[in-house]
């Protein structure tokens, strides 16, 4: 038998009144049994009631009550469910239960009261190396995607979480998924099965791990497959970038087989960085010859090939075997058996300070001029940069 606790619906009613635009509430289920299924079939349930509903909603309205977001992950022996703007929470929430009680899960309905768990600043001096592992390119007309090798992304991932969880017990350590809240994650938790196999197909998860001197966060993004790596705080201000870059190089060249491109940036925005999403919101504009601003996402595809921007660290996959740039600015050197690693002979222009004024928003991202670095360094790597002709052409080539 699944049970909702009267707290539940008291504190539902609150938020409510206090934020009639945007209320949420943060539940948690106590299963009878083990945690890690009831996780699968709490979140298979709310996909199951949320379809329906929206389904029959349509039916009826024109503009039909809104089912919410809703996120879930298995903290420890229970299962944590945040909900955001549900119309319909007193419907959904019994029609979710008496799916968990077909399936055999039993348990009870609560609101979590949870301790704080330490978490990444906002803002901080950081350095991100995003990973495109190697795969191929699956394209339907003009819709492109990279689908990761499977074995190469489990290796990718059990090298990641090394050196996101490298300090041990001096970093307390937590688990985010996607915009549920995180979980503490205690020294030596096996979490990288959830992080190759989440509950969640389809989520963003992070794992991080805040020390005094600084972070790291590991992120994991379902959709488009790129795993990116975090490191900040203060162990990357001013000039103490190095040995943060250094340690994300070695793991390039650790996994340089295994991998179709990468970069390494520096920036000031967290957030944007565990997103995905820095190279809108804390990297000066690219724009294309026809004045439009390059918009990353229908970059993503084509990593194996061509390089989303300039950078001052990259690595080159097989695909841009021959095609890489000797000019004086950069150095090449072989890594893996058919990799490149291309570095700027200036790092410390790339790597002292942002490029974005610190603690930026987009439209500061937006104003922001590139420094003359970056727009001799678009100029010189032009040949291995992605444009929309590339795409262009790679949807000619699918229809």
């Amino acid at each position: 038998m699944v049970q909702i606790s009267d707290r539940t619906w008291a504190a539902w009613d609150a938020v409510c009144e206090e934020f009639p635009d945007e209320p949420s509430i943060l539940l948690r289920f106590v299963p009878v049994g083990d945690a890690g299924v009831a996780e699968r079939a709490v979140l298979q349930s709310v996909r199951e009631v949320q379809d329906a509903r929206g389904s029959q909603a349509s039916e009826v309205h024109d503009d039909p009550p809104f089912a919410g977001e809703w996120d879930v992950v298995r903290d420890g022996d229970v299962v944590l469910v945040k909900v955001v703007e549900c119309d319909i929470l007193a419907a959904m929430l019994p029609a979710i239960g008496e799916l968990l009680e077909r399936r055999g899960i039993d348990g009870v309905v609560d609101v979590a009261d949870r301790p704080p768990v330490s978490e990444p600043p906002r803002i901080a001096h950081l350095l991100e190396c995003r990973l495109r592992i190697r795969g191929h390119r699956h394209s339907e007309g003009d819709n492109h995607r990279w689908v990761a090798n499977p074995d190469a992304r489990a290796a990718v991932l059990e090298g990641a979480e090394r050196w996101c969880r490298r300090d041990g017990e001096r970093a307390a350590e937590a688990l985010a998924v996607a915009v549920a809240p995180l979980v503490a994650i205690a020294p030596g938790e096996d979490v990288l099965q959830r992080l190759r196999d989440p509950a969640d197909g389809g989520a963003t998860m992070a794992l991080s791990a805040v020390a005094s001197d600084g972070f790291r966060i590991l992120t994991v993004d379902a959709h488009s497959h790129p795993v990116v790596l975090v490191a900040g705080g203060a162990r990357v201000e001013g000039a103490r970038w190095r040995t943060a870059l250094a340690e994300l190089i070695d793991v390039l060249r650790v996994h340089a087989d295994v991998l179709a491109y990468a970069f390494v940036k520096r920036g000031s925005t967290v957030t944007s960085a565990r997103a995905v999403e820095s190279l809108r919101y804390d990297w000066p504009p690219r724009m294309y010859d026809n004045g439009r601003r390059a918009h990353d996402l229908h970059a993503a595809p084509f990593e194996d090939a061509h390089a989303p921007d300039a950078f001052g660290v990259q690595l080159l996959g097989p695909g841009y075997v021959g095609r890489v740039p000797r000019t004086a600015s950069w150095r090449a050197q072989p890594m893996g058996t058919a990799s490149t690693l291309l570095e700027h002979v200036d790092l410390a222009a790339w790597f002292d300070a942002p490029f974005v004024p610190y603690g930026n928003a987009e439209r500061l991202a937006m104003q922001t001029e590139p420094p003359p670095l970056l727009v001799q360094a678009r100029k010189e790597l032009a040949p291995i940069l992605y444009t929309p002709e590339v795409r262009d052409n790679a949807t000619s080539g699918s229809r």
